[in-house]
């Protein structure tokens, strides 16, 4: 033992506590005497430092009282501390009592060696006492490990009785301390086991080994949960297993998000298996890390030689740089769509359309790209684009040849008008001007075809003010209650609200009054004239229709496909005024400043 050891002596003798004083100094060099006259000055000395007195030793004869009721009083304050009787009174019957009062040691200093004696009881008394003290300890910090574990820990006998268990067995099992101590382990007995799981748990910690797995357990309620146990035998000094230490930690939800970890993979599996597109997973740096079967029939390669590559491999348009930056300027859930092209392992190219998602799979980033080879599309985008030529072509013919006869056609009536007063020359200049109405529109027809791609800020109100301006309105008049800029084609708005501006003069009458609104998604054409009946809505936008003989039938439609050019959506509904309106939804907003849609 080493340390210092504080021996507190009380003896109402001066002379016997000096010699006992010295004595003890000179037996053992650890040792430190304080002595006190009175029981109540030892007592003072232990409450005011109670940890200050390693021993205390006492005679039996003091003034105030005996030895025993002075141990009795000081094992109010220090249960444990080594007690020794020292005592010149001594008979077997006081050795009794003392011990029996829970005296560490009872001495007779009648003995030659007494203070030899007494040195070496003093030393072994401490010893005993630090060592228990330290095991005491040690217990506490155990037990406050287990508690703080957060794991279920239960201590059993050899047989499997329960002798302890912790807190986090309590509030994982159900079961309170008091319950579960005197049974055993099978009260957590799920039945989904059979009898081999648990004759290779028993096998294994009988031999004195350390076990460890996965079990299913079921609480108090029924629930069934999953710990990870490890078991671990005690062994005794001989060798011999006695007791059990059972560590449990609940990885339940570990498990169902393992599983669901495990369906997830499976679902995306099914995805990259069953799609119709090729699909690649690449890392950040373009790394392929996984891909589906149709990627390996797009490409040419082996499925292993396409997870050696990188997507720069077979992507020719773009270079890594360019990829790489387009990658890291995504966020997380964001999708992009491209345009490129794939090299075949034969060498051959094909033009591809590509959505690439940036994800978080398994904790890291990744990126999943659907290819799709757009060879097909690009041969019908360049069929479409001969046949519009073609087209073009016929309306430029067309405009030619018929408007130059219906020119001199014209040109003849006038003069032949000057000279004959005959209501024939009014019918046929009417005809003239119908078919030149209806070739305007035709060849409106033939050359507006296409998405609406060339775009910028329109005010909506300066737009259909000069409409107005260019169309023969009579006593019509105009209301513009709409402060917004949309973003638009310019000469195919102006046809848009052109069509709509006649068509309103032409059913409503000279004096009819046309209105352009705003909508929360859009804007409204309306009149106050005699609307279109409820029946015939759905088919105003048909080529053809018109409520009017002399009508061509190709104004509306033409509002239509203007209207689906830009991506809007058109309706006809009754008008506040009983007229017609024209709602179009869907609509740009536009910001005059970047020219720029919102």
């Amino acid at each position: 033992m080493t340390g210092g050891i504080c021996i507190l002596y009380v003896d109402g003798d001066a002379d016997r506590r000096t010699s006992t004083a010295s004595a003890l100094d000179d037996a053992d060099q650890r040792f430190t005497v304080t002595t006190e006259p009175r029981t109540t000055d030892a007592l003072d000395r232990l409450r005011e430092d109670p940890d200050s007195i390693d021993c205390l030793v006492s005679e039996y004869d003091l003034p105030e009282t005996d030895g025993l009721t002075f141990l009795e009083r000081i094992r109010d304050y220090r249960s444990k501390l080594p007690f020794v009787v020292f005592t010149g009174d001594g008979s077997e019957r006081l050795a009794s009592a003392a011990f029996g009062a829970g005296a560490t040691d009872y001495l007779s200093r009648e003995f030659d060696d007494a203070y030899d004696r007494l040195s070496t009881r003093i030393a072994d008394a401490v010893a005993e006492f630090r060592e228990a003290r330290t095991q005491e300890r040690d217990r506490r910090l155990f037990r406050r490990a287990i508690e703080a574990s957060g794991h279920s820990v239960y201590f059993t006998e050899r047989d499997g009785t329960i002798q302890y268990v912790n807190s986090a067995f309590e509030e994982a099992t159900g079961y309170t301390a008091a319950e579960a101590r005197g049974q055993t382990p099978q009260i957590l007995k799920s039945g989904v086991h059979d009898r081999a799981f648990y004759e290779d748990l028993w096998d294994t910690i009988l031999d004195g080994d350390v076990w460890r797995n996965e079990i299913v357990n079921k609480r108090r309620s029924g629930e069934r949960y999953v710990v990870d146990q490890t078991i671990a035998p005690v062994k005794n000094g001989c060798g011999e297993v006695e007791w059990f230490v059972a560590v449990n930690a609940d990885i339940t939800e570990r498990k169902e998000h393992k599983e669901e970890l495990e369906r997830s993979r499976e679902r995306l599996r099914a995805l990259l298996e069953n799609s119709p597109d090729a699909i690649v997973v690449h890392a950040p740096d373009g790394t392929v890390v996984d891909l589906n079967r149709q990627t390996v029939d797009d490409l040419g390669y082996d499925r292993e030689q396409l997870l050696t590559m990188n997507v720069a491999d077979f992507e020719v348009e773009k270079d890594v740089e360019e990829l790489r930056s387009m990658w890291q300027g995504m966020e997380t859930g964001e999708r992009v769509e491209i345009e490129g092209r794939h090299r075949r392992a034969d060498g051959s190219t094909y033009p591809v359309e590509v959505w690439i998602t940036k994800v978080e799979l398994e904790g890291a980033t990744r990126f999943i790209a659907f290819s799709r080879d757009a060879t097909e599309r690009h041969e019908y985008e360049q069929e479409l684009q001969r046949q519009i030529d073609r087209l073009e072509q016929f309306a430029t013919v067309v405009s030619h040849d018929l408007r130059n006869p219906l020119n001199v056609a014209s040109g003849r009536l006038d003069l032949l008008d000057q000279r004959v007063d005959s209501e024939h020359l009014d019918v046929a200049t009417d005809a003239l001007d119908r078919m030149a109405e209806l070739i305007e529109d035709l060849l409106i027809l033939a050359r507006e075809g296409g998405q609406a791609t060339d775009r910028e800020p329109i005010d909506l109100g300066a737009m259909i003010d000069q409409c107005w301006q260019m169309i023969a309105t009579a006593d019509a008049s105009l209301e513009v209650d709409i402060e917004r800029e949309i973003a638009a084609d310019r000469p195919r708005l102006k046809q848009l609200l052109e069509n709509l501006v006649r068509n309103a003069i032409e059913h409503g009458g000279d004096s009819v009054t046309v209105r352009i609104g705003e909508l929360d998604d859009g804007f409204y054409v309306a009149d106050d004239g005699p609307g279109i009946p409820p029946e015939e809505r759905d088919h105003v936008f048909e080529t053809g229709y018109s409520s009017d003989e002399d009508g061509t039938g190709l104004g509306l439609n033409i509002v239509r496909q203007i209207a689906e050019a830009h991506g809007w959506d058109v309706r006809v509904v009754e008008s506040d005024h009983g007229g017609a309106r024209f709602e179009f939804l869907g609509v740009e907003t536009a910001t005059v400043a970047s020219g720029e849609a919102v």
